[in-house]
């Protein structure tokens, strides 16, 4: 989402991203429309106040990485995690078919999804730090 999307949004988002930057709201109105660059100093700031609705990656999407490179492995594993969720999503409807079709046991359905999904959740506890339970 850029910020002018973002401004639409909700009436006073361009006076709290103004005051969260300590400039001028007309300021950030030349941004949203365009008529200045936004400055890459505001990026990260920008992105903390929108709550990250507008994201540096949108803000610069030709040169982020290089200015943000910490963000090219959170891409990366946010990339991952969607692969391996949409992966989940295929596995949880065939699992519905086989279950309407009566090839599956619900009880059966339940522990194939606990286990796949068991995929992406982080272990806590005594099973994160590798110790007997």
């Amino acid at each position: 989402m850029n910020l002018a999307e973002y401004f639409a949004l909700a009436r006073g988002n361009q006076l709290r991203l103004s005051e969260a930057l300590d400039i001028p709201q007309a300021n950030v109105s030349r941004y949203a429309s365009g008529v200045n660059p936004i400055p890459v100093e505001h990026g990260a700031a920008i992105e903390r106040a929108t709550g990250g609705a507008v994201t540096r990656q949108e803000l610069f999407p030709e040169k982020w990485a290089s200015i943000w490179p910490e963000l090219v492995l959170q891409a990366h594993i946010y990339g991952s995690i969607t692969l391996m969720l949409a992966e989940l999503r295929k596995q949880n409807t065939l699992l519905e078919v086989l279950a309407k079709q009566g090839d599956i046991t619900v009880a059966a359905r339940s522990t194939a999804c606990a286990d796949l999904c068991s995929v992406v959740r982080p272990a806590t506890g005594a099973a994160a730090s590798g110790l007997p339970g």
